[in-house]
Order: C-alpha cells, then structure tokens, then sequence
C-alpha cells in the first residue's frame, strides 16, 4: 500500500433517499388511491338503490382525494411507462378538459364544464335545522328552477334522502321564512315563495 493511499480519506455517500423512497411513496398513494376509488364507487352504488349515502362534503372529500390521487399517479407512473397509466389517464384527461372548459367560453365547453362538475360538485345547501338538510343539486346549464332535496343527517358520517321537493309550478321557497320540524315518523316543512311571501305554506314528507 502507497503512503498516499493510506492518508486519502474514504468517503462513502449515502444512498439517495428520494430514490429509495419514490417506490414505496407511490405505492402509499396507490394504496389511498384504489381504496378512495372504492368508497366513491360504494357510495354511488349505495346511492343509487338505496336512500343512504355519505354526507355531502364527506362524498366530495372521497371524490377529490380519488381524482387528486388519479393524476398524481399518472405522472408517476410516466417514467417509465407502465399499462397501469392507460387507466390513470383518465384523470388526466378530465383535468385537461375541465381547465379547457374553464378557459375557453362557447357552448360546448360550457357543457363540458357543467358534466365534469355535476359529477364532483356537493349539494349547494339551502337551510339546515333539527338534523333535515334541503339543497338544491348543481345542474349547470341544465339548471331548473325551484327542485330541492330533502335528506335527514345519520351518524354524522351519512345521509337518508327523504325525497324531491318540485317547487316549479309554485316558484323559488324563501328559505329565510323556512321553519323545519322533523318528528320520529315524518318531516313537516312551513314555508313561503317569494312570489307569493304572504302566504304561508306546508310540506310534508313522510319518513320511511
């Protein structure tokens, strides 16, 4: 062994831990990923036949995290290209459109806008008082006057929906003048239009 060698210090370099880490960051998010996709599909399944669903901003949590997760997966997955990213492109592409529909004004972008929005958009709420919850569902440019939802808050985590309150024929409710009573069999809503303020009004909607 040379004198110079034996007095060159050795240094060792540390392994780099972005590196070591991407693996097991992607699959963590991965993991969050197919089990929020999941629950949205669960919930939407629970919505359609039955009348339980999760709460509003509980079920827009659910959607976004699945849809934020989506697209941070397809640029993971980019390099290098795995089949995988075929199905992540998904959310990619409706990030595309929806920045598109954002950007670009005229009637088919407007549409475009109104679907990708409908699809994550909570229940805009009207009033809530004594656990029923009213709202009134985003629509767009297919929005129609005067159709509210009635649901009924359970367990804090989910919603029972009562039914739709077709308000068409008699105009918007003023919901300021709105007094809820929900009772153990039914749900009796006094109200008035703003067509017609003087006039006080009753609902009711019988639990199932």
């Amino acid at each position: 062994m040379r004198i110079g060698d034996a007095m060159t210090p050795h240094v060792h370099k540390a392994p780099d831990s972005s590196h070591s880490m991407k693996p097991g960051f992607r699959k963590a998010i991965l993991r969050l990923h197919f089990i929020a996709l999941t629950a949205a599909v669960a919930n939407a399944l629970f919505k359609a036949f039955t009348t339980y669903s999760l709460g509003r901003n509980i079920e827009f949590g659910v959607e976004m995290l699945t849809a934020i997760s989506g697209l941070t997966l397809f640029v993971m997955f980019l390099n290098p290209f795995k089949k995988i990213n075929l199905y992540f492109s998904v959310y990619a592409i409706a990030a595309l459109l929806l920045m598109a529909g954002l950007l670009i004004r005229g009637m088919f972008w407007g549409v475009v806008l109104s679907v990708l929005l409908f699809l994550v958009l909570p229940d805009d709420t009207e009033i809530e008082s004594d656990g029923i919850v009213i709202s009134t569902a985003f629509q767009g440019l297919m929005a129609s006057c005067c159709t509210y939802q009635v649901k009924e808050r359970k367990l804090l985590l989910f919603e029972k929906d009562h039914g739709t309150w077709d308000m068409q024929a008699e105009g918007p409710v003023d919901f300021k003048h709105v007094t809820i009573h929900s009772a153990e069999d039914e749900i009796k809503i006094t109200y008035s239009t703003h067509s017609a303020p003087g006039v006080i009004q009753t609902k009711t909607f019988k639990k199932q």
